[in-house]
Protein backbone atom coordinates (compact mmCIF):
# COMPACT_ATOMS: atom_id res chain seq x y z
CA UNK A 1 0.00 0.00 0.00
CA UNK A 2 3.03 2.44 0.96
CA UNK A 3 4.39 1.27 -2.60
CA UNK A 4 1.62 2.28 -4.25
CA UNK A 5 1.17 5.63 -2.39
CA UNK A 6 4.38 6.85 -3.39
CA UNK A 7 4.54 5.85 -7.08
CA UNK A 8 1.17 8.20 -7.61
CA UNK A 9 2.43 11.16 -5.84
CA UNK A 10 5.51 11.32 -8.59
CA UNK A 11 3.72 12.79 -11.42
CA UNK A 12 4.95 15.06 -14.17
CA UNK A 13 4.35 18.53 -13.54
CA UNK A 14 3.35 20.72 -17.17
CA UNK A 15 3.96 24.15 -16.99
CA UNK A 16 1.30 26.29 -15.45
CA UNK A 17 1.74 29.07 -18.42
CA UNK A 18 -0.25 29.00 -21.16
CA UNK A 19 0.97 27.40 -24.69
CA UNK A 20 0.68 30.72 -26.30
CA UNK A 21 2.35 32.37 -23.64
CA UNK A 22 5.32 29.25 -24.02
CA UNK A 23 5.17 29.91 -27.59
CA UNK A 24 5.57 33.63 -27.44
CA UNK A 25 8.78 33.11 -25.01
CA UNK A 26 10.55 30.67 -27.39
CA UNK A 27 10.07 33.35 -30.13
CA UNK A 28 11.59 36.23 -27.44
CA UNK A 29 13.78 34.17 -26.27
CA UNK A 30 12.90 34.34 -22.71
CA UNK A 31 11.85 31.22 -21.13
CA UNK A 32 13.57 28.35 -19.18
CA UNK A 33 13.52 24.36 -19.70
CA UNK A 34 13.62 22.29 -16.44
CA UNK A 35 14.79 19.13 -16.75
CA UNK A 36 13.21 15.99 -14.91
CA UNK A 37 14.80 13.21 -16.95
CA UNK A 38 17.72 12.71 -18.70
CA UNK A 39 18.33 10.22 -20.92
CA UNK A 40 22.18 9.40 -21.59
CA UNK A 41 23.45 8.22 -25.38
CA UNK A 42 24.18 4.59 -23.61
CA UNK A 43 21.72 3.63 -20.87
CA UNK A 44 18.16 4.12 -19.78
CA UNK A 45 16.73 7.59 -18.75
CA UNK A 46 16.72 8.51 -15.17
CA UNK A 47 14.55 10.50 -13.08
CA UNK A 48 16.73 13.91 -11.83
CA UNK A 49 15.64 15.81 -8.76
CA UNK A 50 17.07 19.08 -8.07
CA UNK A 51 16.89 22.50 -10.38
CA UNK A 52 18.68 21.64 -13.60
CA UNK A 53 17.79 24.15 -16.44
CA UNK A 54 18.60 25.66 -19.63
CA UNK A 55 17.80 29.30 -19.31
CA UNK A 56 17.77 31.30 -22.14
CA UNK A 57 17.54 35.24 -22.72
CA UNK A 58 18.61 37.38 -25.73
CA UNK A 59 21.48 38.33 -23.79
CA UNK A 60 22.73 35.15 -22.85
CA UNK A 61 22.24 31.58 -22.01
CA UNK A 62 23.17 29.94 -18.64
CA UNK A 63 23.05 26.10 -18.15
CA UNK A 64 23.35 23.69 -15.06
CA UNK A 65 22.11 20.37 -16.48
CA UNK A 66 23.82 16.89 -14.68
CA UNK A 67 25.93 14.73 -17.78
CA UNK A 68 25.90 11.04 -17.63
CA UNK A 69 28.12 9.47 -20.07
CA UNK A 70 31.49 8.72 -21.67
CA UNK A 71 33.87 12.12 -21.71
CA UNK A 72 36.91 11.67 -23.95
CA UNK A 73 38.80 14.64 -22.56
CA UNK A 74 37.94 16.47 -19.27
CA UNK A 75 39.21 20.08 -18.60
CA UNK A 76 41.41 20.70 -15.47
CA UNK A 77 39.33 22.20 -12.95
CA UNK A 78 35.85 21.35 -14.34
CA UNK A 79 33.13 20.69 -11.63
CA UNK A 80 31.48 18.06 -14.24
CA UNK A 81 28.12 17.84 -15.67
CA UNK A 82 26.90 20.50 -18.78
CA UNK A 83 27.53 24.24 -16.68
CA UNK A 84 28.14 27.15 -18.83
CA UNK A 85 26.96 30.78 -19.33
CA UNK A 86 27.62 31.92 -22.75
CA UNK A 87 26.69 35.37 -24.78
CA UNK A 88 27.79 34.38 -27.92
CA UNK A 89 25.50 32.48 -29.81
CA UNK A 90 23.37 31.44 -32.34
CA UNK A 91 19.51 31.16 -31.97
CA UNK A 92 17.26 30.02 -35.03
CA UNK A 93 13.14 28.89 -34.24
CA UNK A 94 11.26 26.64 -36.71
CA UNK A 95 7.44 25.85 -36.21
CA UNK A 96 6.67 22.23 -36.02
CA UNK A 97 3.68 20.38 -37.33
CA UNK A 98 2.96 19.50 -33.92
CA UNK A 99 1.68 22.61 -32.60
CA UNK A 100 5.53 23.16 -30.37
CA UNK A 101 9.06 24.87 -32.01
CA UNK A 102 12.39 23.28 -32.61
CA UNK A 103 15.06 25.71 -31.27
CA UNK A 104 18.50 25.20 -32.51
CA UNK A 105 21.21 26.98 -30.35
CA UNK A 106 24.98 26.65 -31.43
CA UNK A 107 27.28 28.32 -28.85
CA UNK A 108 30.27 30.07 -30.63
CA UNK A 109 32.19 30.30 -27.55
CA UNK A 110 31.94 27.37 -25.04
CA UNK A 111 34.78 24.34 -24.22
CA UNK A 112 31.75 22.85 -23.22
CA UNK A 113 28.38 22.75 -25.36
CA UNK A 114 29.27 22.99 -29.29
CA UNK A 115 24.94 22.32 -30.34
CA UNK A 116 21.96 22.31 -28.39
CA UNK A 117 18.11 21.06 -29.73
CA UNK A 118 14.97 22.12 -27.94
CA UNK A 119 12.07 20.75 -29.15
CA UNK A 120 8.87 21.55 -27.30
CA UNK A 121 5.33 20.50 -27.42
CA UNK A 122 1.84 22.52 -27.59
CA UNK A 123 1.40 21.47 -23.83
CA UNK A 124 4.82 22.98 -22.26
CA UNK A 125 6.64 19.79 -22.16
CA UNK A 126 10.06 19.76 -24.54
CA UNK A 127 13.06 17.55 -25.00
CA UNK A 128 16.68 18.73 -25.20
CA UNK A 129 19.44 17.16 -26.92
CA UNK A 130 22.71 18.47 -26.33
CA UNK A 131 25.81 18.11 -27.85
CA UNK A 132 29.03 18.35 -25.90
CA UNK A 133 32.18 19.23 -26.94
CA UNK A 134 34.55 16.42 -25.51
CA UNK A 135 31.72 14.11 -24.46
CA UNK A 136 28.86 11.80 -25.80
CA UNK A 137 25.95 13.54 -26.74
CA UNK A 138 23.42 13.45 -24.24
CA UNK A 139 19.21 14.42 -23.76
CA UNK A 140 16.78 15.81 -20.78
CA UNK A 141 13.30 15.55 -21.31
CA UNK A 142 11.06 18.35 -19.08
CA UNK A 143 8.86 21.44 -19.25
CA UNK A 144 9.52 24.99 -20.82
CA UNK A 145 8.64 27.98 -18.80
CA UNK A 146 8.33 31.55 -19.63
CA UNK A 147 10.95 33.89 -17.44
CA UNK A 148 9.17 36.50 -15.76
Amino acid sequence: MIFLASCASQKTTVSQASPEEVLAAIDKQAFQFDSRFVQPARGRSLNITGNYFLRVTPEKIVADLPYFGRAYSAPIGSEGGIKFESSDFEYDVRTTGKGGKEIRIKINNSAVVREMTLTTFGNGNADLRVTPANKQFISYRGEVRPLE
